[in-house]
């Protein structure tokens, strides 16, 4: 039954110095134009769009308006800036009516002033927390390992009834292959997909939608600090299945003391807006029953529609206990769309957790990469990860891993080999990359433009490493392989291959001594090569290539086919190479190639040529040339052979006439060629062969 922590248990830690810890691990979900319905004072709809977190929201209708509630009215109308530039004011024209003349749209505050608003909801929420947490005896930790229960809470309100069907949510958090409402299977399935079934979450809910005792209009009352109403809804739900003998034990896998998960979702949408009632948010309560207490709770509203993305999200916090990776200032897009925890992407198929996620929630062990490593296959599908540590820096390192765009992962922007930053000690709230302020999780975007960190995007196609323009990272490419000290790192990645469900790369921890150069010929030749070596050495590559390599012994360097052209001979070779010797040199000669540049002698003719004629006018089986020029003299060469011509232009050719065009055939059947010339303006002429000439 119910209990209330003992007074003798109490925590000795500093109220004080516990916010401080707190405050950094109040955490939300990120909304990047979601739509939601708010409500006028009358109960008129208001389609809107949204942007921000639980913290703190910009709101648009539909046209982009920048929208505020009237604090005088209470209704939702076009909003403007104040005079000195620093927040929002209502114009008092209503949102239904046109826009005031002159007003703009997507109107934005600084970002300080953003920055400010959301951390005095978020330092109010962080007090709450500390409170709560310096009344217990041990903290809370993350159950994110064998099967975790969760508790699913579903109300509706007598002036808000539900419109999706309670049996609906059983399908959608436990049920396997579940694709209810366009969704990628159920939340068990998602987390059961993204830890390769290390972790199966799955969640109780009731048969039936709990009546909350009074109606939502009081729970939504702008007028209550926010978020207390919800959690005194939340409570009133506890205590119901308290009293009718609900064991609340069976929510603690891990044995903290503390129920793993509460989700609520509620009938209807968050009518209020602007952070104030029952906005969707994430919090702490002070409850217990059954020898366990209560901790985090989430709250959403159901809408018309079950979604995976918020909901996995928001338990990505509650049994993971892990961290956003978007920007609370919002002056930046942290790890963009290709994290769960920073922006989910497509709500019914919501992204996975980033590497440095599931290597922290122990579902995969990463391979340490050390000394030269070739050939090294990074899987889409198998999740496999690397990590490449800084020595004597345990908090710093980097993480490489493949993302492919299907499956969970269907909407990432891009598709190849992630390079992950990690500081332990970092926070996605800092942009600005320096020593002292940067990321705890950095994309290494391979096209160096740094978008994520600039607040461009989300994430592009040039983010991620592949074949043909992305294949080596190290300390002198763009971006650099570096510590966040300033020093390089000795990261040295090379054979990137091209995007695919499976994807190979070299790595190496230093840059070689021995010189090798692959030179295939005739020069320019963008001929395909490999070059093989010792302890597993395998590079691929085309075109001219000077490398460094640093094991003694002997390479070997085989050519690939060139259409049309015919292979080097050799097309293998080898050559030792030891340190202090002679450097490697591997040249390759392509032959008889498809299309060549002849010397053209006389037939190198810089006339206003008009068009060309292959002819045997010789009748020695060698096709002769007949260059026809417009307003010059015609001229006709005799092919000798070896691309040998000699000028035998008859007079009757070489006139200046206006020529566009040539027909050679035997008119006449006397066994040689005629020419008919047609002429621009001209009258045409039709010269006849006689006797070779």
């Amino acid at each position: 039954m119910r209990f209330l922590p003992s007074g003798s248990f109490r925590s000795t830690v500093c109220l004080s110095f516990l916010l401080v810890l707190v405050a950094g691990a109040v955490q939300a979900a990120p909304y990047h134009g979601e739509p939601f319905v708010l409500q006028q004072p009358d109960g008129t709809a208001v389609d809107v769009r949204v942007w921000g977190d639980e913290f703190y929201q910009r709101i648009e209708n539909v046209d982009g308006y920048t929208l505020i509630r009237d604090s005088r009215t209470g209704e939702i109308c076009y909003a403007e800036l104040a005079a000195d530039g620093h927040s929002f004011v209502s114009t008092g024209v209503v949102v239904a009516d046109a826009p005031p003349a002159g007003l703009a749209r997507g109107l934005q505050l600084p970002v300080a002033d953003r920055t400010a608003a959301a951390w005095r909801v978020r330092n109010q929420f962080a007090a709450e927390e500390a409170a709560m947490l310096a009344g217990k005896s041990r903290d809370p930790g993350p159950s994110n390992q064998g099967n975790v229960l969760g508790l699913t809470l579903i109300i509706d309100f007598t002036d808000q009834p539900w419109s999706v069907p309670a049996a609906d949510f059983e399908g959608y958090l436990n049920q396997e292959g579940y694709s209810g409402y366009g969704n990628n299977g159920s939340v068990r399935d998602y987390f059961h997909d993204v830890s390769a079934g290390v972790l199966t979450y799955t969640n109780w809910v009731p048969s039936a939608y709990m009546t909350a005792p009074l109606p939502k209009s009081y729970y939504e009352d702008p007028n209550a600090q926010y978020g207390q109403r919800a959690r005194q809804l939340v409570i009133w739900a506890l205590d119901t299945l308290d009293s009718q003998g609900h064991d609340f034990s069976q929510y603690d896998s891990n044995g903290d003391g503390y129920i793993d998960a509460i989700n609520v979702f509620y009938a209807g949408s968050p009518s209020g807006g602007w952070s104030v009632g029952l906005w969707p948010h994430s919090s702490v309560i002070g409850w217990g029953a059954d020898g366990v207490s209560a901790y985090k709770y989430q709250i959403t509203n159901i809408g018309n529609a079950l979604r995976l993305a918020t909901f996995c999200h928001e338990n990505g916090h509650m049994i993971m206990f892990w961290p956003d990776l978007y920007d609370y200032g919002y002056e930046s897009n942290g790890v963009g769309a290709f994290c769960l925890m920073c922006n989910s992407g497509a709500s019914t198929n919501p992204v996975r957790p980033s590497a440095y996620l599931r290597a922290e929630a122990g579902w995969e062990a990463p391979v340490l990469l050390e000394g030269l490593q070739t050939n090294l296959q990074a899987s889409h599908d198998d999740m496999n990860i690397y990590k490449i540590p800084y020595p004597g820096v345990d908090n710093e390192y980097y993480m490489v891993e493949s993302r492919y765009r299907r499956g969970r992962d269907g909407s990432i922007p891009d598709s190849g080999l992630a390079i992950w930053h990690i500081d332990e000690f970092g926070s996605n709230n800092n942009e600005q990359q320096t020593p002292g302020l940067h990321y705890l999780v950095t994309l290494v975007q391979a096209d160096g433009r740094w978008d994520l960190e600039n607040d461009v995007n989300q994430g592009d196609s040039t983010d991620l490493w592949k074949a043909p323009t992305y294949v080596e990272f190290n300390p002198s490419t763009v971006p650099p392989a570096t510590w966040w000290d300033g020093r390089d790192a000795p990261i040295y990645i090379d054979g990137i291959s091209t995007a695919g469900p499976t994807m190979t790369f070299n790595y190496r921890e230093g840059l070689g001594t021995m010189g090798v150069t692959v030179e295939p010929l005739p020069a320019d030749l963008n001929a395909a090569w490999t070059l093989e070596g010792p302890n597993g050495y395998l590079l691929e590559g085309e075109g001219f290539r000077s490398l460094l390599v640093w094991d003694e012994g002997t390479y070997t360097l085989t050519w690939s086919d060139m259409p049309g052209w015919s292979d080097p001979d050799p097309l293998v070779s080898t050559f030792d190479v030891f340190d202090g010797g002679a450097p490697a040199h591997f040249s390759g000669t392509y032959t008889d190639p498809p299309f060549a540049l002849a010397p053209g002698g006389v037939a190198a003719d810089a006339g206003a040529a008009a068009a060309v004629s292959l002819v045997d006018v010789d009748g020695d089986g060698d096709p002769d040339l007949h260059v026809v020029n417009a307003g010059q003299p015609d001229r006709l060469f005799r092919n000798d052979g070896g691309l040998v011509f000699a000028d035998i232009t008859p007079a009757e050719l070489a006139d200046t006439g206006a020529g566009s065009a040539a027909a050679w055939a035997d008119y006449d059947n006397d066994g040689d060629r005629d020419v008919y010339l047609v002429r621009a303006d001209e009258a045409n002429r039709l010269l006849e062969q006689e006797g070779g000439a």
